[in-house]
């Protein structure tokens, strides 16, 4: 079988990736490539091969749910800020969401990496594939992805020193994953529908996690590891989404009470409310009316 040639770049030159907007770097001393990409909505997109390891980290985004297969079957995720997506070279993948997430792509050519990391092919790509079964949060990685973007095009030899190594500290961060990165337990991807439509119609009662569970065929224990692993997020995270993006729809209505809207999207009151709505939106309830009445006008 003949090797992918193009690079992860070809997506966007060739118009397969739908963006607003990107912003390309190349770090000196390397032939690694980063691009910042204000994305828009992918409806149901596949991706052929490329010879790139992809690193992805999402900056912005709405909490929209993703839909990737990167063949190991359909992964339900969301795209919430700080998530890490980890996308191995060589590798057909599909990609549908609806959000418009910004997100930063690290991608590395595969023969760089191998020669970086010290191991072979084979052994290097079951430990990537594996890494990339979930995505995951890691701060610190987050925190030297972007110090690399923002200095990645500095001239002098301070800049390609930094480049080479925060490079050398992004794969060697990954390899350190691998390491102790066993075959998870995930949910099929019908157990995941059906739990997240009970809970949707479910949003203005509390719920219990042994009546998610069963709502899937799964034991409580099984279930809440298993729904992480499969989408990223806890199913009570998940759940405080929706009642958030329930809630925006009753404040669009006139004469609407905060206790009221509480109450109807499955809140103990109207404190838990507002902390949970400022958590997910970064803005008070009465903040996020004012804003969409000021957009509006």
């Amino acid at each position: 079988m003949s090797l992918p040639r193009k690079r992860f770049t070809s997506y966007f030159e060739d118009g397969e990736l739908p963006v607003s907007g990107i912003d390309v770097r190349f770090p000196t001393g390397s032939r690694a490539v980063l691009a910042l990409a204000n994305h828009g909505p992918a409806p149901g997109l596949h991706f052929q091969p490329v010879d790139d390891f992809i690193v992805s980290l999402v900056h912005r985004s709405s909490h929209a749910e993703v839909v990737r297969d990167i063949g190991q079957g359909p992964q339900i995720l969301a795209d919430a800020p700080g998530r890490i997506f980890v996308t191995p070279a060589r590798t057909h993948s599909y990609w549908s969401f609806s959000g418009t997430p910004t997100v930063l792509h690290i991608a590395l050519p595969w023969r760089e990496v191998t020669g970086i990391l010290g191991l072979s092919e084979d052994d290097l790509m079951l430990r990537m594939h594996a890494i990339a079964r979930t995505p995951f949060e890691d701060p610190m990685l987050n925190m030297i992805a972007w110090r690399l973007w923002a200095v990645c095009e500095a001239e002098g030899q301070g800049g390609a020193l930094f480049a080479e190594h925060a490079l050398r500290v992004v794969l060697a961060t990954l390899l350190l994953r691998s390491s102790g990165n066993q075959p998870t337990k995930t949910l099929a991807h019908w157990q995941v529908c059906k739990a997240q439509n009970f809970m949707r119609s479910h949003l203005d009662r509390s719920l219990r996690l042994v009546d998610i569970a069963e709502s899937a065929g799964l034991s409580q224990y099984h279930f809440l590891r298993a729904y992480k692993n499969s989408t990223g997020l806890t199913p009570f995270q998940w759940l405080a989404q929706q009642r958030v993006e329930r809630a925006k729809e009753l404040m669009l209505e006139p004469e609407c009470q905060l206790v009221e809207v509480a109450l109807a999207t499955g809140f103990s009151s109207q404190g838990h409310f507002s902390t949970t709505f400022r958590r997910i939106t970064g803005l008070t309830p009465t903040g996020w009316q004012r804003e969409f009445t000021d957009r509006k006008a």
